[in-house]
């Protein structure tokens, strides 16, 4: 019986696991993360409303600088973007994006870091536009109940230091 998300998300593991198995021969790192990717957007299709023009895909974010932000793994978007020939993959402008995901099969201190080495740039990429970090620093706050740090290149043992 669901009677919680957790419940819901639950069942849905153990129902995709069973379809993961199916594949347990395929070791092509690539792939696993595309079957990973590929679960999250189907999930996060099921739970939009129609008629709000909102999409989820994966690409890339440009601002108005004409920067490019690394490879997206998920991203919620409005409205239309530029398809990329010959791939399921999109070019939103920034101002479209709605929340960026980074997808992971294991949670390890290195794709941490990479994870958030990404988000970071994609802050610095439109913080002349951006007016206010709070829900962003709120959302890091509540998850961790710590501040947020700022990304240091000398400072490789944050995530140690925040994660403990």
């Amino acid at each position: 019986m669901i009677n919680t998300v957790a419940d819901l998300l639950k069942k849905i593991i153990e129902k995709e696991k069973e379809q993961f198995e199916e594949f347990g021969f395929i070791t092509h790192g690539p792939t696993i993360g595309d079957m990973f990717e590929g679960l999250t957007k189907d999930i996060l299709e099921m739970a939009l409303f129609e008629d709000l023009n909102i999409k989820v895909t994966s690409g890339f974010i440009v601002n108005g600088e004409e920067k490019v932000s690394n490879e997206i793994d998920c991203m919620i978007v409005e409205g239309e973007g530029k398809k990329i020939p010959r791939t399921d993959k999109y070019v939103y402008e920034y101002t479209q994006v709605i929340a960026v995901l980074e997808i992971k099969k294991t949670l390890y201190k290195d794709e941490l870091l990479d994870s958030y080495k990404k988000m970071y740039n994609l802050y610095k990429m439109s913080e002349k536009e951006m007016h206010s970090m709070s829900a962003f620093r709120d959302a890091f706050r509540a998850i961790v109940s710590k501040e947020l740090p700022y990304y240091n290149k000398s400072n490789q043992d944050f995530i140690r230091v925040y994660l403990d």
